[in-house]
């Protein structure tokens, strides 16, 4: 087995590149792949320009809704479906080190096992996607479940989040994305586990994932620029640590990627740190 990579890149073009430089550079002996959404046409076209050589890039079908849960269950059960196994890295988790030998050793495991799910421990309430996963598309069981959360709730700034925001309520579903499915595995044996960086590996499937950064938080900006009234103060505590995390992230791209970057993304970055002050 030789599992392949793919990076699911949505809205942000320099989060993607970073995370596709970063695999190159600690992963290169590895099959790369990317999926874009939530761009205009324009957009796609801008990150095409600086899509590193030797990283393949999928196209997501129109006709299918623009989801999060959707594409990723586009890509296990269609797009890669004759594929042993295959890891789907988040757009916004940047690898630190070298990495080769943990995915090496990750492959040796899952030849010798019939798991088809493998994902960091899962959190009460917390969803089971980043900052990676591994899936083995050719092993995947016929009459599970949707990838969707539970309950499922389309959302207009999914497909294009430069055009749509959200009225800044915050909702959690029942269950995120993979994790009704993960527990449908789980019953079945067929699920496997990794701890991050600096947590004990003794009763894990692999060992510690790569040495990471995962910022998070993206969606933030899908949001209104002013906080609603009445937010738990972890909120304000989150949000500033997203804001300043981007800033800095911004600041530190190469300024030919931030040219190709959403204009509306950037816009609404601006405009939220400029709140910062007057959040309590």
């Amino acid at each position: 087995m030789r599992s392949i990579v793919i990076v699911t890149s949505w809205w942000s073009n320099c989060l993607a590149l970073t995370c596709l430089r970063r695999l190159l550079a600690f992963a290169p002996r590895r099959e790369i792949w990317v999926m874009q959404a939530g761009k205009s046409d324009v957009q796609m076209d801008r990150f095409r320009e600086f899509l590193p050589k030797g990283v393949t890039e999928l196209l997501y079908p129109a006709h299918i809704a623009p989801d999060d849960s959707a594409m990723r269950e586009y890509l296990a059960r269609d797009a890669l479906r004759d594929r042993e196994g295959a890891w789907f890295f988040d757009h916004d988790t940047f690898l630190l080190a070298p990495a080769d030998h943990f995915f090496e050793a990750a492959d040796a495991r899952f030849s010798n096992s019939n798991v088809c799910l493998c994902t960091r421990s899962p959190l009460p309430g917390a969803g089971v996607t980043q900052p990676a996963y591994w899936l083995s598309p050719l092993r995947w069981p016929e009459g599970l479940s949707s990838f969707a959360p539970i309950p499922f709730q389309p959302k207009p700034y999914s497909r294009r989040p430069d055009l749509y925001r959200h009225d800044g309520n915050l909702t959690l579903p029942g269950k995120d994305t993979l994790v009704q499915v993960r527990e449908e595995l789980d019953a079945m044996n067929m699920t496997g586990t990794f701890p991050t960086e600096g947590n004990d590996a003794t009763h894990h499937f692999l060992p510690s994932f790569p040495q990471h950064i995962h910022i998070g938080g993206l969606h933030l900006y899908t949001g209104a620029t002013q906080p609603r009234a009445g937010m738990p103060p972890a909120f304000f505590d989150w949000r500033r640590h997203t804001l300043m995390s981007f800033d800095a992230f911004f600041r530190n791209c190469p300024l030919e990627w931030l040219a190709v970057e959403d204009p509306e993304l950037l816009r609404r970055h601006g405009k939220m740190v400029q709140t910062l002050d007057a959040v309590p």
